[in-house]
């Protein structure tokens, strides 16, 4: 083989190498969001506009995977597939949470009247995973809320 095909071999190598990292990156998460979330959809009770601008509100959910470290909660008014912009939450104090179900409350979002909050907002929970025994470089995006 001559040295200008080597290195159009080994070109070639590479070039499919970063082409299936490149996918998986792309698509690991996605597929993960869909079959594997680290958390399961909450039910929310008892929401209450309070004040001008935010509704409170309590729930339930269920931790479904031991190696997932929750990061953060993103909350967006509007489509989950379409137009939309973020909303501020406030959560309260930080707590470690257990395996399994899991309540929590009052919680704050900036979305009123609560029919708009209730039709036409959605969260996801952010987390970040561990595969034997190493952390993933993505984030875990579970569906929270609608």
């Amino acid at each position: 083989m001559s040295k200008t095909k080597e290195v159009l071999h080994a070109h070639n190598n590479y070039t499919s190498l970063f082409l299936i990292i490149g996918l998986l990156i792309v698509f690991v998460p996605a597929v993960e969001t869909k079959f594997f979330p680290a958390a399961s959809p909450m039910k929310i009770s008892n929401i209450q506009q309070d004040g001008i601008n935010h509704v409170t509100f309590f729930g339930e959910s269920e931790r479904l995977r031991p190696e997932c470290n929750f990061v953060s909660l993103e909350w967006f008014l509007g489509e989950r597939d379409g137009r939309n912009v973020p909303a501020d939450i406030i959560t309260g104090p930080p707590e470690l949470r257990d395996d399994g179900k899991f309540t929590f409350g009052p919680w704050f979002v900036n979305i009123i009247p609560p029919e708009e909050f209730i039709n036409n907002s959605y969260a996801d929970a952010l987390h970040k995973c561990s595969y034997f025994s190493r952390k993933a470089f993505w984030l875990t995006r579970s569906h929270f809320w609608n």
